[in-house]
Order: structure tokens, then C-alpha cells, then sequence
């Protein structure tokens, strides 16, 4: 299978190109840069023949739309995550629209479209209850508005992919992973907030919606496979996600450094941030920036406690996990630990 791959040079792009093409996939990678270019072909190593870069801007098809020729699947992973609205949505929807829009041209009619969890309506949730495939997305745009700027981005561009399904016909599985980790930022993951040399966090309780990097990039190309995914959302997590608590524990054993917790009940930070939110409100027309854990959509999305279950991965996709936390995070130590 030829396979055309958006953010390939990003953290969880790179590690889904080398899943490709060790699984036997000739791969058209898009990139932004050079550097991006080089570590990626260094990071394929000996599979580097099954892969082409091509350098480019997806808002800019011009620099990309001829690698389209003879690819049989999209994997579409690029997003902005940082700069604000404005530059998050240009990077992230408008990016989108080019792209679907260059497909439909081409006649390529499979995409495997990378979105995230952070697009559920967690407010509408309880505590404690199962977050599967079954609930519903943000719709509401009173509610959209209220989440940070990557959520919103991102709950846009699900938008589009469904619309351009419809539309063009497009076979298309949309996977929402969990908090991706294994890079240098072992500590956090999702678990918490820094404040000053403190890391609050929500609760003892709390699991992680964890998936190591190389787990999530295997499901990632494993959906690309598998004709049994399109038309499917599909939730990427990794079995036994450990508490905010425990994952700390592995860390220290194993050297990483961990800000000192200062455990909140997740029922008194919602309660203190659902008080703010409304002076806020009344006082000051919303105006007040506050931090995000004590905001009630970020404090919802981010720490509210659930079960997040994976039935749907393994049932649809064959897969499992192939690192435990344990075994992901020797992995991360050991790379970051390489000359």
C-alpha cells in the first residue's frame, strides 16, 4: 500500500512512518523542513528505500498535490497546537480543507483521519462513568467556545472530515488517541498543572488516557489495513493506565526528576473553578484569564475522572498494546539517553 502522510515530521508522525514502512508500506511523508526531512530518514534507518519526503505547507497544495499520484490511503496527523486561535485554526482547519479538497481531486477516497479525545463533551459526562466511542463530541458551539484553542480547532476539523465523507463519498476512519507520551516530557502526560515549582494534581485517583507513541503509531497503520475501520471512530488508549500517583512513582525510580504533587480532590478543583467561572462572568464579562485547571471545560477535559475503555481498537483493529507504561517509559529513557 502507498500511503501519503500529513505531519510526518512530528512527534507521533515520525513514529508512524517507521510503524509504515517496517510494515512493508511504501510512504510519501509531507514535512515542513529540512531537519524534519533528515530525522526522519534517520529515524526509518534501513526501510528509508520505502520512503519519499516531500517538503511543504498543506494550506499551499501546489508544494504537494503531484506526491498524490498512485497513493491508495491517507493518513492525515498535521495540526498546530501552539500560537493561539487564529494560527491553530489556519494550521489546523484551513490545512484540512486543502487537503480534502486535493483528494477529492486526485479520486483518493481512503483517509485515516488522527483527531483527539480532547473533542468530547466531557461536561456532559459524571464522574467516573465510561468514555467510549458512544459519546457524543462537542456540538454545541456555546460549548465549543468555552474549550482552549486546540480542542476547538480540532472539533472543526472532525467536522470537515465528516462533511467531506458525506460529500465526496470518502471512506474514511476517524482515531481519537488519548494523551500521547514518550517524548521528552515524560513527567506530565496530561497529569497536572505546574504552578511555580508545584505540580497540583487532580485528585489521587486520577488515571491517565495514556498511549505510548510506538502503541498509538501501530494503531494508527493497522487502521490504514484495515478495511473493517472505515466508518468507524475508534479510541486509542493503552491498557492499565496508571494513577497520576503511581505514574509519578515510576518516573522517580527511574530517575526522571518529578515537581513536588500537591494532590487536589478533583471535587473541590471543580467546585472552585465552577465559583470563579461565574464571578467571572458577572464581574468582568468572561474577560479574566484565569488558569485552565480552573476553568470548568479545560478542568472537565482534562482531569475529570472516567473509565476509558480500548474494546473498540482491539476488536476492530487486532490491535494491542505492544509496551506496557513500564516498558514505554525504559523505551523514552533509554532513547533520550542516546549520544
Amino acid at each position: 500500500m502507498k500511503l501519503f502522510i500529513t505531519g510526518a515530521g512530528g512527534f507521533l508522525g515520525t513514529a508512524v512512518v517507521e510503524q509504515a514502512t517496517r510494515r512493508g508500506h511504501a510512504v510519501v511523508a509531507l514535512v515542513r523542513s529540512a531537519s524534519s526531512e533528515q530525522s526522519l530518514r534517520e529515524r526509518v534507518g534501513d526501510t528509508a528505500d520505502a520512503l519519499e519526503t516531500v517538503r511543504g505547507d498543506l494550506r499551499r497544495p501546489d508544494d504537494w498535490v503531484g506526491a498524490l499520484a498512485g497513493v491508495d490511503a491517507v493518513i492525515h496527523l498535521a495540526a498546530t497546537k501552539s500560537g493561539g486561535f487564529y494560527p491553530q485554526f489556519a494550521g489546523t482547519v484551513i490545512a484540512t480543507e486543502s487537503l480534502l479538497a486535493a483528494m477529492a481531486k486526485a479520486s483518493i477516497d481512503r483517509l485515516i483521519h488522527v483527531s483527539t479525545f480532547s473533542v468530547y463533551d466531557y461536561q456532559a459526562r459524571a464522574a467516573g462513568s465510561r468514555l467510549d466511542e458512544s459519546v457524543p463530541a462537542e456540538t454545541a458551539e456555546s460549548k465549543v467556545m468555552g474549550r482552549d484553542d486546540y480542542a476547538r480547532t480540532k472539533l472543526y476539523q472532525e467536522r470537515l472530515v465528516a462533511e467531506a465523507a458525506i460529500e465526496h463519498g470518502m471512506a474514511v476512519t476517524i482515531l481519537r488517541p488519548g494523551a500521547v507520551w514518550g517524548g521528552d516530557d515524560l513527567w506530565d502526560g496530561g497529569t497536572g498543572q505546574i504552578v511555580g515549582p508545584l505540580w497540583v494534581a487532580a485528585g489521587d485517583g486520577v488515571t491517565n488516557k495514556f498511549t505510548y507513541v510506538e502503541n498509538c503509531a501501530e494503531a494508527i497503520v493497522l487502521a490504514a489495513e484495515r478495511p473493517e475501520s472505515i466508518g468507524q471512530t475508534i479510541n486509542i488508549v493503552d491498557d492499565d493506565p496508571p494513577s497520576q500517583r503511581d505514574y509519578a512513582q515510576m518516573l522517580r525510580q527511574r530517575g526522571v526528576d518529578v515537581p513536588k504533587a500537591v494532590p487536589v480532590p478533583f471535587a473541590l478543583l471543580k467546585a472552585m473553578a465552577t465559583v470563579l467561572d461565574k464571578a467571572n462572568r458577572r464581574f468582568v464579562g468572561g474577560r479574566a484569564r484565569l488558569p485552565s485547571m480552573l476553568v470548568p471545560a479545560h478542568l472537565d477535559a482534562r482531569f475529570k475522572p472516567f473509565d476509558c475503555p480500548n474494546d473498540r481498537a482491539k476488536a476492530v483493529l487486532g490491535w494491542r498494546p505492544r509496551y506496557s507504561v513500564a516498558e514505554g517509559l525504559d523505551r523514552a529513557i533509554a532513547r533520550r539517553r542516546q549520544p
